[in-house]
Formats: structure tokens, C-alpha cells, sequence
């Protein structure tokens, strides 16, 4: 008989000693610490799990503490994992909490740190976060719970290995919802900037909205540091206000603001941090350029398909700031419109400004108009209903020693269907056709005489099938591998053979060629067929579409060159794909910093994801590595 404390007596006598046993002596992994991450973390600790470890990558903001509940103003820029769990703690004091301020995609938290895990729980903000854990769950063997929220809707999945459909079995179409982490502190697409300054329009000209944390104007406070360093950034900041809100607005969003993101080096690790802009620097430049832009005056006269550049967006910016102040004092509030001129000026310089400062291509007036959209508030109490759900199916599982039968995918619904709100569903059973835990044939149909092997790599390997670090093999040569530990030699021979087409590889029409991530244990065949795509309506030249397939009862030979050899597969679902950058990013919908809503998909469409991989298999010598073709 254990001897249970005092705080647990209740919980041992609900669930009963054999639970509640199992229960205080699992070890759990939480990846998020957000929205649902904090309602679940308290969860945890109040239901007598003692053995947690959390990693999440992001700090906090204003924006965090109207519905994450264990943070506090204080807390604002510390990391949210350390936090949650110090909070966590006073809950629970019994409770052992291990933070981790990381990327969940580091190569320490492979196979092996989870295996030593009992179940994990994901309260992630991206797609690509959540293929990842799902794949580490497979390779590790290990419980997966997902979840997920956005608005009024939520929503609890349980997947185990060879029990159930993995997060990757049913088709995820293109993700039309980004995380409000994402759009506050680190954007990668033209859309994430164009809705980041729609909440900027509606913070200085809208309705007062608590919620609406992009920036803190009120706050002249600047990041901690030395107090004379500190007092000639307040000093500038001041000087900033005095010249009006323009200048205030554009030094406190794309200067100081951008200074204190540039300064969390764990952010840009795989990418180049954002780079500060300053006013005065930009206009300095335009007067003493020969060829200087466009003024002002001209600038209204350009048509909307044309890309400002960036004196143009900066002057845009300070004109139609003005101008919709002083509409503001005489009109009152106003909300966003497209159609409203002015208010189409400013968010297209004010989300051009910022691409700018994170690298990310500009858009035209046309296409910022086509491609704003909606946004759906976050719901404080969604999230507390979704870690609810996630206990119960934890709970679910500890019971049946991680046999799924009594589990259910549960649904939370905005208004009653059948008088219910919560909806719960049968496990599915795993796809024969996914292609990450099926073990199955992918199929590429690509202009083998167009698509570059580096385009395979970051096109179709890394954003199609989300992979991070995939190495290309054709029979016993690796033709392209990546990752950070390459020397220069090795690098300079792949980015040359990157410029090569597939059919200039050797990967024609017919040819299986294999591809390895080793740190999420997947490995897949892919088998090539040549194919030219006719232009589409919009003139988007198409140079690949990736299907899954049931494994082809003959598989073609692999040859060493290139052959026409031919592969039996019948594409059961498929995603179209292409190369070129520009995407449908229209009808976008932010959410919480939770997960986006899994909805079940319709038969089609199976989206492809990959991971990370080794160079070197365990105890691989050098010596012996496949040969390498650099040339």
C-alpha cells in the first residue's frame, strides 16, 4: 500500500491505487508552452503527475497574458517554458518540472530523449512542429496526444504507433491559420507581415482591444541593460515621440522593437536575424542618392501592381499615419477595410517595412489587397476544454498501459450538434497509404529536365514534405546531403551538384531513389516519373506534384545512370506542388499560439513530411560511407 500524501487523497481515492500509482510515476514531455501549454501544465501538477519536462521556444508577450494564465507583466521577454513551469510549481510544489527555452527541432531531442518519456503532449503553434514530434513519436514508440484550437473550435487526438492513424495519415492541405507568435516575433511569409499591420491599423485607429498587443506605445521602457545605455535609447525614443506619431510609431515598430527580437540569438539559428530600420538613415539615403525614388507626391500616382521600394513604403507610411490621425480626430474609430484607400496604403507600407526588416520579399499594393484576410480571436476558455480533454485521455491510456481501444478523437464544436459541444469519434485506424508510418512508396512527378536537385531538396523534400536535413541516394550514391555538420569540401561538391537537373543526375523517368532522416528514424522510396505541367490560370509554372502511394508490387530496378525504366504505382491521393515561391496565402485566419484545428480532410490530398537525418549511421566509419558524387 503506497502511503499517499495528503494532497493527493482525494485523486487516490477517484481514480483508485492502481492509476493514481501509474499516474505519479509517469514522466511526461509537454511540447508548447502557450495557450493550451499552461492550462495543461497546471493540469498536470494538480492531478498528481509529479515528472514533466516542457520545451518551448518562444518568450512572452503583452499579447500572451489576456489568456495564458501563468504569466504576468513582469514576465514579458523571459522564456515561456521557464516561466510556466516556475509557475507551475506553486501549484504543486511535490511536482519535478525541467524547462526547455529551445527549438523542439534541435538534434538533442531525437529518438532517444523520448524514449524516456511515457506519453508526450503536444500544444504546438505550426504545422511543421507537429509532423516533427509525430515522427519522433513513431521512431520512439511512444503516445502521442495532439491538440489544437482556434476561436470556439478545439480538438484532442490520440496517436500510438501501428494503433492508430499518425498526424500525417490524412490529408493537411496547405495551413490557412498562423500562430500569433509567429506574426508578433518572427514572420517568414508576405501574409504574416500584411496581418501584422492590420493589427497595427486597428491598435492606433480602431476600437481599444485589450487583446491587440502587437507593440506598446505607451511604454518607453527599453530592454535591460547598463542605465546609461538604457538612458540614451529613452532618450532617443523620446526625441522620436516628440516629432509626432509617425516617427514614433515607425521607431517603436521598426527599430527598437525589431532590436529586442534581433536579440534572442536562439530564434536565428537557421536564419538571418531581422535588421533595424531607422528613419532618418532612409530619408539621409534618398537625398543624397543621384537617382533618388519617387517622392510622395508621385507615389500615389503608381499603379497598384507596382513594388514600392523601400524609401517609397517608408514615405507611404509617415503620410498615410498622418493622414489617418487626423481622420481619427475627426471621424473617430474605424475598422480595416480593403476597399478604404488609405487605410490600404498604410498596411502596405507598414507590412512591406517589415518584410523588409526580416528579409522577406515586398508586395505590390494588388497584392496585399488580395491577399488580407480575417482573424479569429483566441478563446481563453477553448483552451482550458482542450487540456481538459488531453487529461482525460491521458488518464485513458495510463489504464490500459498505452492500448488505445477506450481512447477517442474528441471534437469541440462552437454550437451544439445534437445538443452536444463536444463530439467524440472513433480512432481511425493507420493509413496503408501514409508514407511515414506505412512505410510506403512516395511518387514524384516532376520535370526531371527542369527541377534542379537542389529544388528537390528545399522544394520537395523540406517545404512539400516538411524535412529538415533529408540525404538523396540513387543506388549506392548519395547524390545531394545536408545539415550542419559538412565541411566546406563537402558543401561546395553538393552545391554544385545542386545545380544540376534530376535528368542531369541521373534521375529520369522511372528511377527510385531513396531518401534518409535518420534523427526521426524515416527513411522512404521515392520513385520519379517524368512530367511536363501545363500552365495553370494564374501562369504559375508547376515543375512538380507529390502523391502517396501503396507500395508498387514490382518496384523498379534502381540503376546507376540514367535509364527509363518504368514503376507500377497508381496514385491513390495527391497534393500538387511547385517551385516557384509565390502562393495562395488568401482567406487567412490567425488563431491562438496553439494549434490550428485538425478537421478531418476528405480522401484526398495526403500532404508528404520528412524530418532530420545523421551523416553517418551508428558506428559508421567514415571510410566506409557510400560514395559520394560532388561533381
Amino acid at each position: 500500500t503506497m502511503d499517499v500524501p495528503v494532497r493527493y487523497a482525494h485523486l487516490h481515492a477517484a481514480l483508485g491505487p492502481d492509476l493514481f500509482g501509474k499516474i505519479n510515476t509517469s514522466k511526461i514531455l509537454v511540447v508548447g508552452a502557450g495557450g493550451i501549454g499552461c492550462e495543461l501544465l497546471k493540469n498536470l501538477v494538480l492531478s498528481g503527475f509529479e515528472d514533466i519536462e516542457v520545451i518551448d521556444l518562444d518568450t512572452i508577450d503583452v499579447s500572451n497574458l489576456n489568456r495564458q494564465f501563468l504569466f504576468r507583466k513582469e514576465h514579458v521577454g523571459q522564456p515561456k517554458a521557464t516561466v510556466a513551469a516556475a509557475a507551475a510549481l506553486r501549484f504543486n510544489p511535490r511536482a519535478r518540472i525541467v524547462a526547455y527555452h529551445d527549438n523542439i527541432k534541435n538534434t538533442k531531442f531525437g529518438p532517444e530523449f523520448f524514449k524516456k518519456f511515457t506519453l508526450v503532449m503536444n500544444a504546438l503553434d505550426n504545422l511543421d512542429a507537429r509532423r516533427h514530434v509525430n515522427r519522433l513519436c513513431l521512431a520512439a514508440d511512444r503516445p502521442l496526444i495532439e491538440s489544437g484550437s482556434a476561436g470556439y473550435l478545439g480538438q484532442v487526438q490520440v496517436i500510438r504507433k501501428d494503433m492508430t492513424e499518425c498526424f500525417e495519415c490524412q490529408p493537411r492541405p496547405t495551413p490557412k491559420q498562423f500562430a500569433v507568435c509567429t506574426i508578433r516575433s518572427n514572420p517568414s511569409q508576405p501574409i504574416h507581415c500584411i496581418v501584422w499591420a492590420k493589427y497595427l491599423y486597428g491598435m492606433l485607429f480602431g476600437q481599444k482591444d485589450d487583446s491587440n498587443s502587437v507593440t506598446d506605445l505607451s511604454d518607453e521602457k527599453t530592454d535591460q541593460g547598463e542605465s546609461s545605455t538604457s538612458q540614451i535609447i529613452d532618450e532617443e525614443a523620446a526625441s522620436h515621440k516628440q516629432r509626432g506619431l509617425p516617427f514614433w510609431v515607425f521607431y517603436k515598430t521598426f527599430h527598437q522593437d525589431i532590436k529586442k527580437v534581433a536579440s534572442v540569438t536562439e530564434m536565428w539559428v537557421d536564419r538571418l536575424p531581422p535588421s533595424p530600420l531607422s528613419i532618418d538613415t532612409i530619408m539621409a539615403a534618398k537625398q543624397s542618392s543621384s537617382s533618388s525614388s519617387s517622392s510622395s507626391s508621385s507615389i500615389t500616382g503608381l499603379k497598384d501592381q507596382v513594388v514600392w521600394n523601400l524609401v517609397q513604403n517608408a514615405e507611404v507610411f509617415l503620410e498615410s499615419t498622418r493622414r489617418l490621425e487626423e481622420r481619427r480626430h475627426v471621424q473617430g474609430e474605424s475598422t480595416w477595410d480593403k476597399d478604404d484607400p488609405l487605410a490600404l496604403d498604410f498596411v502596405t507600407a507598414a507590412s512591406n517595412l517589415r518584410s523588409h526588416v526580416f528579409g522577406i520579399p515586398l508586395q505590390s499594393r494588388f497584392d496585399v489587397k488580395s491577399l488580407a484576410g480575417n482573424i479569429i480571436p483566441a478563446i481563453a476558455t477553448t483552451n482550458a476544454v482542450v487540456a481538459g480533454l488531453i487529461l482525460t485521455e491521458a488518464y485513458k491510456l495510463m489504464r490500459a498501459n498505452g492500448n488505445t481501444e477506450r481512447c477517442r478523437s474528441v471534437y469541440l464544436y462552437r454550437q451544439p450538434s445534437n445538443k452536444k459541444l463536444l463530439m467524440p469519434a472513433q480512432l481511425e485506424q493507420p493509413n496503408p497509404a501514409c508514407y511515414v508510418c506505412g512505410n510506403h512508396f512516395v511518387e514524384l512527378r516532376a520535370d526531371t529536365q527542369r527541377l534542379s536537385l537542389q529544388s528537390l531538396v528545399d522544394d520537395v523534400l523540406r517545404k512539400t514534405m516538411g524535412m529538415k536535413d533529408p540525404m538523396v541516394m540513387r543506388g549506392g550514391d548519395i547524390l545531394m546531403e545536408t545539415g550542419e555538420d559538412m565541411d566546406e569540401y563537402e558543401a561546395e561538391g553538393y552545391a554544385r551538384m545542386g545545380m544540376k537537373s534530376l535528368e542531369q543526375a541521373g534521375v529520369a523517368d522511372g528511377v527510385v531513389i531513396q531518401v534518409e532522416d535518420y534523427s526521426q528514424d524515416l527513411k522512404i522510396q521515392v520513385s520519379v516519373r517524368h512530367h511536363v505541367f501545363a500552365a495553370n490560370q494564374n501562369g504559375d509554372d508547376k515543375l512538380f506534384e507529390v502523391s502517396g502511394t501503396p507500395t508498387p508490387s514490382a518496384p523498379a530496378p534502381v540503376p546507376s545512370s540514367s535509364s527509363s525504366s518504368s514503376s507500377s504505382s497508381s496514385s491513390s491521393s495527391s497534393i500538387p506542388s511547385k517551385s516557384a515561391e509565390k502562393q495562395d496565402d488568401g482567406g487567412v485566419v490567425i488563431v491562438d499560439d496553439d494549434l490550428e484545428i485538425l478537421e478531418a480532410p476528405p480522401a484526398a490530398d495526403v500532404a508528404m513530411d520528412g524530418g532530420k537525418r545523421k551523416r553517418q549511421g551508428d558506428g559508421e566509419d567514415a571510410d566506409t560511407k557510400k560514395t559520394r558524387k560532388d561533381n
